[in-house]
């Protein structure tokens, strides 16, 4: 009898440590295309308690006791999490250990805005656009992003550089924001920082003006030439009649055509009724847009218009102006 209660307690064992080995080491099917956010804070229960929940692991009992088996217990880092394939507890672990949490790609692209940058955070599920929006012109939050970040700025228009940046929901709009400060004062770099000082212009009237050269063509080649034609217009003390500046501030998110009731709007940003330059940036330029601002081509020229294929006919003179306009209107029509 005795020998059959240890038979019985052998084959218990070996069908335990069979069980065992499976919850540890065999991959779980169901946790393949699944994700889970772990709060702040989580104990190593509740935390056992939401991947069990979310089919990411068999056994929140297994979990725990493998947790404090490694020593891992106290270890495991808060986020949200993705699992792309059947995955074993140890990799399961492992990843929570490591905070090798899920990662988005956020793109602005040159010549966006404040409002863009908000709607692309909205729509990866971070902050509501007006909230982002809001923080984003507040003069507090501004200033602690960067020692050399004008002070009289209102907005971090202009100063988020257009590029891709690799971000995760444990971050808050500062850290998703401060990169983009920092890599713009990369590429504003000191060769541009002193030819624009050589023509009058401080940081904030750079950015300002290369905001402007990059919304006015989408070619880097062509920027130094309508770089020119405001400089020269600058000089002249005329009204720079960029008709991107007449609808930066009409509404969150216009993309529509510069109408003439526009260009008769008052605005701080609308250069068709100031002489001068806006209020302040009206996107957020590349570096070329920068440079074309620092070092304009050397030209007569005082107008231009877009063509066809979105670079521009230049101008000397109103007359030349006129004309190039009347050849555009032709060919558009034929």
């Amino acid at each position: 009898m005795k020998r059959l209660a240890l038979a019985v307690f052998a084959l218990l064992s070996i069908f335990s440590g069979i069980l065992v080995a499976y919850t540890v080491f065999a991959p779980y099917k169901k946790a393949a295309g699944r994700q889970v956010f772990i709060p702040k804070g989580s104990s190593s229960a509740k935390i056992a308690e939401a991947l069990e929940k979310n089919l990411i692991i068999r056994s929140k009992l297994a979990f725990l006791v493998y947790v404090i088996a490694t020593g891992k217990k106290e270890k495991l880092q808060w986020g949200e999490y993705a699992f792309l394939e059947p995955v074993r507890l140890h990799q399961v672990v492992t990843k929570l250990y490591r905070g090798e949490v899920k990662t988005y790609l956020l793109t602005l692209k040159e010549g966006e805005t404040l409002h863009d940058l908000a709607s692309h955070l909205d729509a990866l599920g971070f902050f509501p656009a007006q909230k982002t929006s809001d923080q984003l012109r507040n003069k507090a939050f501004i200033r602690s992003l960067h020692s050399m970040i004008p002070p009289e700025l209102d907005s971090l228009e202009g100063f988020l550089y257009p590029e891709t940046y690799r971000i995760e929901r444990r971050q808050g709009l500062a850290q998703i924001v401060r990169p983009m400060v920092q890599e713009f004062f990369k590429q504003a770099d000191t060769a541009i920082l002193a030819k624009a000082g050589l023509r009058g212009l401080n940081l904030k009237n750079l950015v300002t003006l290369g905001s402007i050269i990059e919304r006015e063509t989408p070619h880097p080649e062509e920027m130094p030439l309508i770089a020119s034609v405001f400089h020269n217009r600058l000089r002249l003390g005329m009204p720079l009649q960029a008709d991107p500046t007449a609808v930066y501030d009409l509404s969150p998110g216009y993309k529509g055509p510069v109408l003439p009731e526009h260009i008769k709007r008052p605005s701080p940003y609308n250069t068709y009724l100031m002489v001068g330059l806006p209020k302040g940036p009206i996107c957020n330029p590349s570096k070329a847009a920068l440079h074309a601002a620092a070092n304009p081509a050397n030209t007569p020229y005082l107008y231009f218009v877009a063509k066809k294929d979105g670079y521009h006919s230049f101008a000397k003179t109103y007359a030349e102006h006129l004309a190039h306009i009347r050849t555009l209107r032709k060919t558009s029509t034929r």
